[in-house]
């Protein structure tokens, strides 16, 4: 069972009747990815920079299921700094507070809180004890305190009105950034959806930044009925269970509530905020709402952009919104993020034995089982390809930016999408459509906003020469070692410069030569393993340099003791595809080269690509300790792909025998299928050049399967031929990169 935990508080009370049986996954887990736009980061409200979302959650026996939901819709004191803000009622069943001054004013004062319907008082108190206590609100003596409800009553006893105002102030405190936990959480503790268990669920949409770049967020508590369509699917349908047929044939049956959150950083003003509000309805529609008499169906919308943040003090504002003619995408995306976080608050909810009877959960497998056959996706295809691109993205590349080596250099590369360069690698990532791509010399830029998240907005969400755009809404970044200062001399040429040859890994600034792998499937992040600071002397039978010249170790005790194996980083990336895991093992190795008699980049390489082929070897990882102290390694039976520039030939006066071929040889990889191409075997007289991947004259370059779990379908090189008019891509590094893109393509086969 995966399971969100970040940010909610559970009480988990005596005799929980609450089962863990039922699967939980997000739609993209299974492959249902509603509408055309990307999703952010977290595909989460708190995708939109400054929202915070935390929860209580309450369960105890069959009697309580209940909780609190917060949202903080931005940053500072919001009585203070209030955002603009509207609500629109598709419905008006329901006990929604603080609506009528919204309504009047524009804008909201408070953290938005969810609840039940009886607790709503509580809300009120929380909220308004937690407002007045801020510093800077002495002297407020008038709180629009903002709470939505929906009736939990059938599963929890709804008459104690178990939440408390200490509950409300305690899920405000605990609000967070990050992802945010979703089904049986907070005020979706006890709620219900379409006869299933409904609950909390939460989505977002990335705008292209042709069109604004901006987030939309939503958060939803579903307890409401109808007829379950799933993104085309007739769920409802065909599971039996919806409104009007047998025992849900009646006039309640598909009554309820829905409460809805919508988010975002656009300059909208209320009047706007107004209209977005209003189409996230559609987003409820397009899941098989009846939207009957007795449903209380609310829509709470704002935006956080600072510069029309209204200040108490100020006796005038003004500010630049958009005007209503650029607001449609933003309609768009208010309704793609509101279907796919009702279908969330589903698939992540689970069984409950409540008050007055007991709720499944949605069937995950029975949903899984019927999209191969009736949905029809394209995007999503069941062959996997999987790819590997060195694509020279660090800053010594772009002389002409006149900024001095350092991350800031691919920052202002990729602000605009202009870059000729990182357009023609745009193009060509476009052209072969990897499903999972690594890159590899991908400067570490820490804020995705201004790194990765802008080369797949700025480049990749944009038409290259015609070529349909790509996404990915799914990113693993994380730091490397090139560059990263040690303390030690480790060139040995007499000066500790904490540079260079000096670093752990050889890099002119922390995170040159980086690498970032791209998604259309979910990366199961606290799965990741990463072997960033596993030290070298810990490889049983390390390949220590030696100085020929004296006889002596290459570095000394201390530096030995402290030394990193691996150059940038070893990553093992489980990604969830359709419901199986496929670990994404990569890495960049050092060149064998740039060193002396001593070789010591040459036995750092060696044993680089021995740590991987251990590491995937059941029998041979047990000494490998990842970066949490964590033993680790990949047991039998286990799906994997390896990726990366190798810096390791398997052919050639560039190749080192016996590196290579612990993995290519190795029994649990697939190393029979050799990608080529045409562009490759024009490039040199060597019989195997059709395997170069890289301009240099080497298969450097590698995607290799395990032996298990897959079907290889087909591979390739991008290296097209002179006479095609795609060489303009490849005919030198300035075009694109010196190395080529290598893919595969596979069936996805066994369990």
């Amino acid at each position: 069972m995966r399971k969100r935990i970040l940010p909610a508080l559970v009480l988990l009370l005596p005799l929980m009747h609450v089962s863990a049986d039922a699967e939980q996954v997000r739609a993209r887990d299974i492959g249902i990815a509603p509408g055309v736009l990307a999703t952010g980061k977290l595909n989460s409200i708190t995708d939109v920079a400054g929202v915070r979302v935390g929860q209580v959650t309450l369960h105890n026996g069959k009697a309580v299921h209940t909780g609190v939901t917060a949202i903080i819709p931005a940053e500072g004191n919001l009585r203070q700094r209030k955002v603009p803000a509207a609500v629109y009622v598709g419905n008006g069943y329901g006990k929604m507070a603080g609506i009528s001054q919204i309504r009047e004013l524009g804008e909201i004062e408070t953290p938005v809180v969810l609840t039940n319907t009886l607790n709503v008082a509580e809300g009120i108190a929380g909220v308004v004890e937690w407002t007045l206590a801020q510093p800077g609100n002495e002297d407020v003596a008038s709180v629009n305190a903002v709470v939505g409800e929906t009736n939990d009553g059938f599963l929890n006893d709804i008459r104690r009105r178990t939440v408390t105002k200490a509950d409300v102030i305690q899920a405000i405190n605990t609000a967070q950034s990050g992802p945010v936990s979703e089904g049986n959480n907070g005020a979706g503790s006890g709620t219900r959806a379409f006869g299933w268990k409904g609950g909390i669920g939460t989505s977002s949409r990335l705008l292209p930044a042709s069109l604004g770049g901006y987030t939309v967020g939503v958060l939803v508590q579903s307890n409401f009925g109808g007829i379950l369509n799933i993104d085309g699917l007739k769920a409802g349908e065909a599971l039996n269970q919806h409104y009007l047929y047998n025992e849900l044939n009646n006039d309640t049956a598909a009554d309820g509530s829905i409460m809805i959150v919508a988010a975002t950083d656009a300059p909208l003003d209320d009047r706007n905020l107004e209209r977005l509000a209003k189409r996230a309805m559609a987003g409820v529609a397009r899941t098989g709402a009846s939207l009957t008499n007795g449903s209380g169906d609310y829509v709470i919308a704002f935006s956080n952009a600072d510069a029309l943040r209204r200040d108490e003090q100020s006796p005038a504002h003004s500010s630049t919104v958009m005007a209503n003619s650029q607001v449609s995408p933003l309609f768009e995306a208010v309704i793609e993020a509101t279907q796919e976080a009702i279908y969330n608050s589903l698939l992540m909810a689970e069984d409950v034995e409540g008050f007055h009877g007991s709720v499944k959960a949605l069937p995950v497998d029975k949903i899984r089982s019927m999209f191969p056959a009736e949905h029809g996706r394209t995007e999503l295809s069941d062959t996997l390809r999987v790819a590997t691109f060195n694509v020279s993205m660090e800053s010594t590349n772009y002389p002409s930016s006149g900024l001095p080596p350092g991350d800031g250099v691919l920052k202002k590369v990729l602000s605009d999408g202009t870059n000729p360069q990182v357009k023609n690698i745009a193009e060509i990532i476009q052209r072969t459509a990897p499903d999972i791509i690594l890159l590899n010399e991908f400067d570490y830029i820490k804020s995705q906003s201004d790194g990765v998240r802008a080369f797949i907005q700025n480049y990749l969400n944009v038409s290259q020469h015609g070529q349909p755009a790509i996404d990915y809404p799914y990113v693993y970044l994380a730091p490397v070692n090139t560059g990263e200062p040690s303390p030690f001399d480790l060139d040995n040429d007499g000066k500790a410069t904490g540079t260079g040859g000096d670093a752990w890994g050889f890099g002119l600034y922390p995170g040159q030569y980086g690498m970032v792998v791209l998604s259309k499937y979910p990366v199961v992040h606290d799965q990741v393993h990463s072997l960033q600071t596993f030290k070298w002397k810990d490889m049983p039978g390390a390949q220590k340099p030696v100085d020929p010249a004296t006889d002596t170790p290459w570095y000394n005790g201390e530096e030995w003791a402290e030394f990193r194996l691996s150059s940038k980083s070893h990553w093992d990336i489980p990604v969830n595809v359709k419901g199986r895991i496929v670990h994404v093992l990569a890495m960049h190795p050092t060149p064998p080269n740039f060193d002396g008699d001593e070789d010591r980049n040459g036995k750092r390489n060696h044993d680089e690509i021995r740590l991987m082929a251990d590491y995937l070897s059941p029998d041979k990882g047990e000494y490998i300790i990842d970066d949490e102290g964590k033993q680790s390694g990949l047991p039998e039976n286990t799906r994997f792909v390896l990726a990366g520039d190798f810096n390791a030939a398997d052919a050639g006066d560039k190749h080192r025998p016996g590196v290579i071929e612990q993995l290519i040889d190795n029994r649990y990889v697939n190393g029979n299928v050799i990608p080529e191409s045409e562009g490759g075997r024009e490039h040199s007289t060597e019989p195997y050049s059709r395997r170069f991947t890289a301009h240099w004259g080497a298969r450097a370059d590698y995607v290799l399967p395990s032996r298990y779990g897959f079907e290889v379908t087909g591979s390739g090189v991008f290296w097209p031929e002179k006479a095609s008019p795609l060489y303009r891509l490849v005919k030198d590094r300035e075009a694109s990169s010196d190395h080529r893109l290598v893919w595969l393509d596979v069936m996805l086969t066994g369990k």
